[in-house]
């Protein structure tokens, strides 16, 4: 077996069942030169079953799909591949806000959407496009050209570089903007583990990883930063760029991360100083009253100072936060945080 393949293996021995944090195992192994290409993995504890799809292991909670739902979408819908846009358009804002509403009053829940299997054909064949050595290679140009100059990614890796981590986690790792320029500074670590809950993310990270070599202790996967695979106290650093701003119950997402670093573990994160439902309502028809009043119902990232309060509910220590001249729509800032010993 490859060094690939065997990472794989020894990773899912270490990992642990995102819903009950039993051991895993391996019920059924599918190869191809030494890699695993598919794979069931199953938990011994609670005996829920997972797959390896395309030799990324896709850990979510069963029954859920591996694309990624805007938070205030997901709260209303559920996990469907459509934008909020459209749904106003289909039903009409009005009829949008009395089910929000609703939601918020307690008189309705959101459906429960159950998915036969995380990925399909179209996920596959798209994630298979992405990771061929041409695609990879314009993905990769892309992110040196939308990275260029940007402070807050070269401060983000700065302060990596300057911790030299053994064991790293990137989360929500979405295109791989920040893996892939983190790699051209450092690859001291002895193992990384970048997961997103979107399959088409983890594929692109898989062609990143391929590109710069280090796919013997890398490895890529698709997970939801509210149930992470990983055992408690274990982890040295996590790093997310933008990721709670996409997560419904992001509060849910830092207590799950404080939970799996080890003591003295820090959290070296990037987002954005407010969403923009602040200063402008972004979605016609809806007031920033309204707007703000569903992301606080739904646990969704609102701006810096809230998020900031939820760290220091979880228990982190804050040690720094840095903030960025804008780049695009609003601004962003780098907090450095470390669960207390």
């Amino acid at each position: 077996m490859n060094k690939e393949g065997a990472l794989i293996q020894n990773a899912i021995a270490t990992l642990v069942c995102p819903l009950c944090r039993g051991e895993l195992f391996f019920a059924k192994i599918v190869k191809s030169q030494g890699k695993v290409q598919r794979a069931s993995i199953q938990c011994e504890k609670c005996g829920n079953s997972f797959r390896v799809v395309a030799r990324i292991p896709i850990l979510l909670p069963p029954g859920s799909f591996a694309d990624w739902t805007h938070p205030t979408v997901e709260l209303l819908f559920g996990n469907i591949r459509r934008s909020l846009e459209e749904l106003i358009k289909e039903y009409g804002v009005e009829r949008i806000k009395e089910m929000y509403f609703a939601l918020t009053r307690g008189e309705c829940q959101p459906p429960v959407i159950v998915s036969d299997s995380p990925v399909d054909r179209k996920l596959i064949s798209e994630g298979g496009h992405r990771i061929t050595k041409q695609a990879v290679r314009k993905h990769l140009e892309r992110i040196d050209k939308q990275c260029a100059g940007k402070r807050s990614i070269e401060e983000q890796v700065r302060r990596v570089v300057e911790l030299k981590p053994r064991t790293v986690v990137d989360a929500c790792c979405g295109g791989g903007f920040f893996i892939a320029s983190l790699l051209k500074s450092f690859q001291g670590y002895e193992k990384l583990f970048s997961f997103d809950v979107d399959y088409h993310c983890s594929k692109r990270v898989e062609g990143i990883f391929r590109h710069f070599n280090v796919v013997d202790r890398s490895l890529p996967m698709v997970a939801d930063v509210r149930r992470m695979p990983f055992p408690s106290d274990s982890i040295e650093l996590v790093t997310t760029r933008y990721g709670f701003s996409h997560v419904l119950g992001y509060s849910k997402a830092i207590e799950e991360i404080y939970r799996v670093l080890q003591p003295r573990g820090m959290l070296v994160a990037t987002d954005r100083i407010q969403t923009g439902i602040e200063g402008r309502s972004p979605v016609e028809g809806f007031t920033l009253e309204e707007l703000i009043s569903i992301h606080r119902f739904g646990d969704i990232y609102i701006n810096e100072e809230n998020f900031l309060g939820s760290l220091r509910d979880a228990g982190f220590l804050i040690h720094e936060v840095q903030h960025s001249p804008s780049e695009g729509k609003v601004g962003s800032f780098l907090v450095v945080c470390t669960k207390p010993h």
